[in-house]
């Protein structure tokens, strides 16, 4: 997400933010006319769409724009928009960069919300990170050498050509589905208690 769209997200956060409050001014008026009493709390709606307009902010795009020299994730220029992701966030990894070599510099042990990766040939290596929410391949031949351990019931899953798994990955508890239209190769063990099933006319 480039900054225009950070600051056209911003900005709508803010909108609803006073839209909002004018809402629940309006509302507070109403029920002191009608001897109601519901506190000072947001309306539902409202606070889902803060959330929603939020949430937009959490999702952060590959461009490689360091270079070859610097292909680090906690590297800002590598990012569209120059800010690095943070614990928790959405990574994209599109088509378009020629810096398809990538290495997660973040803390071992580091938690994303989910990994896409939309451009072909792209390689994930570096430290071990927690995922929650599944990794997805839909273009191309694509390597992931980054261990990884689950948060949650979760799929990988790919789309087109191969999918390596060169880390190993930790289960946690959780079920694992390997979801393959083409081909996903495991190269390391995946271990831990939980369970690993299969979906998709792949291999």
């Amino acid at each position: 997400m480039g900054f225009s769209d950070w600051l056209h997200s911003y900005r709508s956060a803010s909108s609803t933010d006073r839209s909002c409050g004018v809402q629940d001014q309006r509302r507070r008026v109403r029920d002191r006319r009608h001897g109601r009493r519901r506190g000072g709390r947001l309306s539902l709606a409202c606070l889902f769409e803060q959330l929603e307009d939020r949430s937009l902010l959490t999702v952060y795009s590959w461009s490689g724009g360091a270079g070859a020299g610097d292909t680090n994730w906690m590297t800002g220029a590598n990012w569209v928009g120059g800010i690095a992701p943070s614990a928790g966030a959405t990574l994209v990894f599109p088509s378009g960069p020629t810096q398809t070599s990538t290495n997660n510099n973040f803390a071992a042990g580091t938690d994303f919300e989910s990994i896409s990766i939309s451009g072909s040939g792209y390689t994930l290596a570096g430290n071990p990170l927690d995922l929650q929410n599944g990794l997805q391949a839909t273009a191309g031949n694509t390597t992931v050498n980054t261990p990884l351990q689950l948060l949650a019931d979760q799929a990988i899953s790919e789309s087109t050509g191969t999918l390596t798994l060169g880390g190993a990955i930790d289960l946690n508890g959780h079920l694992l589905t390997l979801d393959a239209a083409g081909q996903i190769v495991v190269q390391q063990s995946i271990s831990g208690s939980g369970g690993l099933t299969k979906t998709g006319g792949g291999t």
